[in-house]
């Protein structure tokens, strides 16, 4: 990875574990930037841009995705400024990404990542009271297929992180609260 600058709080974890909602809160409290990966991604995939991660999984498909995502990866950890940067919740199950991430945290600036971990029956149960913008990826209701994603994901998302903060019973902003004092431990500030 080349020319990195920068440091990058990256938080990992399934979707409805507050990654973008937490990450926001935090990043503004540390007057930093914030970027959810999937912003930067929905910017360019298979040579498009679309509104919504949803619209692009359905008409790019998830392999196009996926590699949109690891170059998205790559170019939010050049834009040199301190930052929250919440992946994805499927980012770190794909080879490619997974690359991106450990080179930029063998170059030292990743702080973390900080894995939001719950329960997946707590996910579900946020996902069937705001679905926001997830698509299936089993073709099931997202609520539905938590549970099987948490078993393909919980394994990678530990290995890779340096902190896990179990967010079951703690609201964003409490969550947000918590990352905030990661980036002050983390960094040395």
């Amino acid at each position: 990875m080349a020319d990195l600058a920068g440091r990058y709080l990256v938080v990992i974890g399934l979707r409805a574990s507050g990654k973008t909602s937490a990450g926001q809160l935090a990043a503004d409290r540390l007057g930093i930037a914030f970027t959810d990966l999937d912003d930067v991604t929905i910017q360019r995939v298979d040579g498009r841009s679309f509104m919504t991660v949803r619209e692009a999984w359905a008409a790019a498909g998830e392999p196009a995705f996926r590699q949109a995502e690891a170059e998205a990866l790559g170019r939010a950890f050049s834009m040199r400024t301190d930052r929250v940067l919440a992946l994805g919740g499927g980012t770190t199950a794909f080879a490619d990404a997974r690359r991106v991430l450990t080179e930029a945290m063998d170059g030292g600036f990743v702080l973390g990542p900080v894995y939001l971990h719950a329960p997946p029956e707590a996910l579900a149960s946020r996902l069937r009271q705001e679905l926001g913008d997830r698509p299936s990826i089993t073709g099931e209701h997202p609520a539905d297929e938590i549970a099987g994603l948490y078993d393909k994901r919980d394994a990678i998302y530990r290995a890779l992180a340096d902190q896990i903060v179990e967010v079951e019973h703690l609201s964003i902003d409490q969550t947000a609260d918590r990352l905030v004092e990661l980036w002050h431990q983390l960094a040395g500030d």
